[in-house]
């Protein structure tokens, strides 16, 4: 398994770190199939298998850190729920991506390359994106939550 996650991504709230870690084995698992470029039949059922699993995953993730927000009054919970926005709008523009090139397999286009380099992209994008937001937006609310932690 591919590791990218960084120390540097804790914010001591047990349950969000494990979340995040998740996330980091996703776009491990994204890696090491565009690696193999799944073209064939299982490659494409594991595939689809971490685009779901990625998908619900992230829904958990976001509900969890919004309740964590909305409990400890966070004053930035519209602006921090607007990147959770994005990211998923980013998804499914992802899961159209992968959706056109399954459609080009079924009419026998080559598409390898294509796949490979689409799988390699999202990856990145996803773990560049996981590591921005937690160094810089959720360490906001972690310390917000920490200071009010212990009153409350």
């Amino acid at each position: 398994m591919i590791n990218l996650w960084k120390q540097e991504y804790l914010l001591d709230l047990d349950t969000i770190d494990e979340q995040h870690q998740r996330f980091f084995d996703f776009c491990g698992e994204l890696v090491q199939l565009a690696e193999r470029a799944p073209t064939n039949d299982k490659g494409i059922q594991q595939t689809i298998k971490t685009l779901g699993a990625m998908r619900a995953y992230a829904f958990l993730h976001f509900k969890t850190e919004e309740e964590l927000m909305l409990k400890f009054s966070f004053p930035g919970y519209l602006k921090h729920t607007g990147f959770h926005n994005s990211y998923l709008q980013k998804m499914m523009a992802f899961e159209n991506e992968f959706k056109a090139l399954l459609l080009k397999m079924k009419e026998d286009a080559p598409v390898e390359d294509e796949m490979k380099s689409f799988l390699l992209d999202m990856s990145e994008y996803i773990a560049n994106w996981w590591g921005t937001h937690i160094v810089k937006q959720d360490t906001a609310y972690a310390k917000h939550i920490k200071e009010r932690k212990p009153s409350i």
